[in-house]
C-alpha cells in the first residue's frame, strides 16, 4: 500500500526523531510512539512504529502495554476534556 506523501513525511519525521541520540533509548521513544499513535487515532503511525518496533526487538507484551496507555489516555482525555477546558481570558479553568 502507498501512503500519501505528507503522510510520509510525517513517518519520517518521528523516525528520525527516534533514532536520535537523547535521554531515552530508542526502545522507549518508539514505545512512546505506538502509545501517541493510539491515543491521536493515527492508523498509519500506529502500524509503522509497531513494525519498527518489533523490529527493535521489543515483546508482544511490551507493545501491547504502550497500546494500552495509549488507549486509556485517548479514553480518559475524551471523557474528561471539560477538566481542562480554557476560560475566557485563556487560562486553564
Amino acid at each position: 500500500m502507498t501512503l500519501p506523501k505528507q503522510i510520509e513525511d510525517k513517518i519520517f519525521e518521528i523516525r528520525c526523531m527516534i533514532l536520535q541520540r537523547g535521554a531515552l533509548d530508542e526502545k522507549t521513544k518508539v514505545l512512546l510512539a505506538i502509545a501517541t499513535s493510539v491515543s491521536c487515532y493515527c492508523a498509519h503511525c500506529h502500524g509503522e512504529f509497531k513494525h519498527m518496533a518489533r523490529m527493535m526487538g521489543l515483546t508482544p507484551e511490551q507493545i501491547e502495554e504502550a497500546e494500552a496507555i495509549g488507549l486509556r489516555m485517548r479514553e480518559r482525555c475524551q471523557n474528561d476534556f471539560w477538566l481542562y477546558r480554557m476560560n475566557d481570558q485563556g487560562g486553564v479553568v
